[in-house]
C-alpha cells in the first residue's frame, strides 16, 4: 500500500545470504577434505579410497603367497619335524642292516633250502654238493664210490666234481620203476615249505612240511657265511641215485 513503511530483511550469518542480497546469490560453503562430492557439486575421484585398496589388495596378496620360514614355525612344528626325520632317518638304518645281514648269511636257512630244494628237482648235483654239511659231503663221498663200479668214471674227479659225475651217469642207468619213484619224491618235495625254523648263532633248526601232511626237521650249519643243510640217508631231501 502506497505510504507503507519498508521493512529491511535482516542478514543470517552462516546461511550463506548476504545483508540485502537475494538467496539465489548464496557463497559456496566449505566442505571436508576428504569429501566425497567436489566443489562443482559433483562426485570428486575417490583417489585416497582407491589408492589404500589397491595397497591392501596386494598386502594380502603378499600374506598369502609367503611361506612360513623355519624362524616363524611354532616349537611344536619344529619338534615334530625333527622328530619324524630322525624316525625316518633310524628306519632306513634298521631296513639297511637287515638287508646286509642277510646278504652276508646268504640268504638265511630258508633261502639254502629253496636253493636245496630246486637243486635237488633239477638234478642239480654240483650245487646240492655245496649246499650240503661235512657230514652230508662225507656221505656223497662214500655213496659215489659204491656207485662209480661198473661206471665210465674219469679217475682223476673227486669230491663235488666226482659225486657230480656219478650222479649224472647213475641217472642215466637206472631203471623205468627207479625212475617214477624219483619223480614221486620230486613232487613232494616241490610242494615243501618251511613250518618254522629257530636259528642259534652259526646253527639252525628248520621243520618241514610236505603236502602229504608229514613233516621232517633238517639241522643246518653256517659256514663261510653259506648256510648248509645236514641231510641223513633216511630223508626225504636225499636222493639216492
Amino acid at each position: 500500500m502506497e505510504g507503507a513503511p519498508s521493512t529491511t530483511q535482516p542478514s543470517i550469518e552462516g546461511d550463506g545470504v548476504a545483508e540485502g542480497g537475494s538467496a539465489s546469490e548464496s557463497t559456496p560453503m566449505a566442505l571436508p577434505e576428504n569429501s566425497p562430492i567436489g566443489s562443482d557439486g559433483k562426485s570428486a575421484p575417490r583417489t585416497s579410497f582407491q589408492t589404500r585398496s589397491t595397497s591392501g589388495q596386494k598386502l594380502k596378496q603378499k600374506d598369502f603367497s609367503s611361506k612360513p620360514t623355519q624362524s616363524q614355525l611354532s616349537p611344536a612344528i619344529r619338534y615334530g619335524l625333527i622328530c619324524g626325520g630322525a624316525a625316518t632317518f633310524l628306519l632306513v638304518l634298521v631296513l639297511s642292516s637287515l638287508y646286509l645281514i642277510q646278504k652276508r648269511d646268504g640268504g638265511g636257512p630258508t633261502n639254502a633250502f629253496r636253493q636245496f630244494q630246486t637243486a635237488l628237482i633239477e638234478d642239480d648235483f654240483a650245487t646240492i654238493y655245496d649246499l650240503s654239511d661235512d657230514d652230508t659231503r662225507h656221505t656223497y663221498d662214500l655213496a659215489s664210490e659204491r656207485r662209480s663200479a661198473g661206471l665210465a668214471t674219469d679217475s682223476s674227479l673227486e669230491g663235488k666234481d666226482f659225486y657230480a659225475e656219478v650222479s649224472r651217469l647213475s641217472v642215466q642207468k637206472i631203471s623205468q620203476g627207479e625212475k617214477e619213484r624219483l619223480a614221486e619224491q620230486k613232487e613232494l618235495l616241490k610242494e615243501a615249505t618251511v613250518a618254522s625254523q629257530r636259528i642259534n648263532g652259526d646253527r639252525a633248526t628248520m621243520t618241514l612240511q610236505f603236502p602229504d601232511e608229514q613233516r621232517e626237521t633238517i639241522e643246518l650249519v653256517r659256514v663261510d657265511r653259506q648256510w648248509r643243510l645236514g641231510i641223513s640217508t633216511f630223508s626225504r631231501l636225499y636222493m639216492d641215485w
